[in-house]
């Protein structure tokens, strides 16, 4: 999906009555002869020291800031969650066990959030739809993820990364974080267990634990040569937000809330008055439209077999399918991205096909829903200084 938006994208032309630019000259920051910073730094990972444990209850928890270590540039955040129920027959619930996040914030030292999504399933299709970890970015595939059979009581474990760089490629997007007395902070606060699971639970016990991913500094010189000692573009930064709209029984025209920054990827969630995700509340036909000019306009018969290409997700829309299994695509999720120009698939991009917005510029979804319900757009999108592209 998106080629017309991107054909338009690599023309560097003008698109609508803003006099947008929807792919300004590229540059480079790393002299000619000098080694990149990726050749001379070593990706690093340690332990936080933050193991804190509790109970769920019938409220929310907060528990206790994680302050992120100081060690070179912040690459990434790992959390390890386990959860341990008691009772007669607990289920996860349709969004479990990632809606134990009722808050998941990652922000600056000076407080300016980088991550800030209000549910920890939309941190979870962040991680599943971002393109960070390679080739299985299904957290529900990945060894860590423990659940115990339907109606079953006992642990449900799972890791949830927090992105800092965009690729490792060339650590594009690592911050500096290297002053003990200015420091990152992940904030979050948890749920109560009968959001979590379903079915009878008599107590349901927490413990969340933190690692800190981290690119060392390179030396000025090595093997001879200049050596770069800080990502490129340096101070550029990846965000991932949301917000949450209305959509009403029959055509909708949802506008883009966040603009004026390089779109890399958008994830839709729709979802019924009961604020559950539905397949029958997805537009049957989309279109992506910029400055009043569509884009895109896609069948979402097309739009699911493209997450399949792009992610290798599956989903079989003619029989029994995979939807919400480990490996299966999501019900009533789609998501649109600009990061598939390295290899087809999402992620390690070369970012030439991320889209340039102002805060003028004008974007919508258009399409028809089957009934009211709301529609999510979570937008990760990157702030580059002097809106310099870097070409990877």
């Amino acid at each position: 999906m998106a080629r017309t938006a991107l054909t338009a994208q690599s023309a560097n032309t003008t698109a609508g009555s803003t006099g947008q630019t929807t792919n300004p000259p590229a540059g480079s920051t790393t002299p000619v002869g000098q080694r990149a910073f990726t050749a001379g730094s070593f990706r690093h990972r340690e332990n936080t020291g933050y193991d804190v444990s509790g109970s769920l209850g019938a409220g929310a928890v907060q528990p206790p800031v994680l302050y992120v270590p100081a060690t070179g540039f912040l690459d990434y955040i790992a959390l390890r969650v386990d959860l341990v129920t008691t009772g007669a027959s607990p289920a996860l619930s349709a969004d479990g066990p990632w809606n134990l996040f009722t808050d998941f914030t990652l922000q600056e030292p000076n407080g300016q959030p980088i991550v800030q999504l209000p549910t920890g399933y939309n941190a979870y299709l962040m991680n599943k739809y971002g393109g960070y970890r390679g080739s299985i970015n299904d957290p529900k595939q990945w060894r860590t993820y423990v659940t115990p059979a339907a109606g079953t009581a006992g642990t449900t474990s799972f890791l949830l990364y927090v992105p800092v760089t965009v690729a490792i490629r060339d650590a594009l997007g690592a911050l500096p974080n290297q002053a003990s007395n200015a420091q990152f902070q992940f904030r979050m606060n948890l749920a109560p267990f009968a959001t979590i699971f379903t079915g009878t639970i008599t107590a349901c016990t927490y413990r969340i634990r933190a690692w800190v991913g981290s690119w060392l500094q390179p030396a000025a010189q090595s093997l001879g040569q200049s050596q770069a000692t800080e990502p490129p573009a340096m101070d550029s930064t990846q965000f991932w937000t949301q917000v949450t709209l209305p959509l009403v029984a029959g055509q909708n025209y949802v506008e883009h809330q966040r603009k004026g920054l390089y779109m890399r990827q958008f994830i839709y969630v729709y979802r019924d008055v009961s604020v559950v995700r539905q397949e029958s509340q997805v537009f049957p036909i989309a279109t992506l439209e910029l400055d009043g000019n569509p884009l895109d306009i896609v069948d979402d018969f097309v739009w699911q077999n493209q997450i399949s290409e792009r992610y290798g997700y599956g989903w079989n829309i003619l029989g029994a399918n995979t939807v919400d299994t480990a490996g299966g695509q999501d019900a009533g999720v789609r998501p649109y991205d600009f990061a598939h120009d390295f290899d087809g698939t999402v992620g390690f991009e070369t970012r030439k096909l991320w889209m340039y917005t102002l805060t003028t510029t004008r974007l919508r979804l258009l399409g028809t829903a089957a009934a009211a319900g709301s529609i999510t757009i979570i937008t990760n999108d990157v702030s580059i200084p002097g809106n310099e592209l870097q070409n990877g």
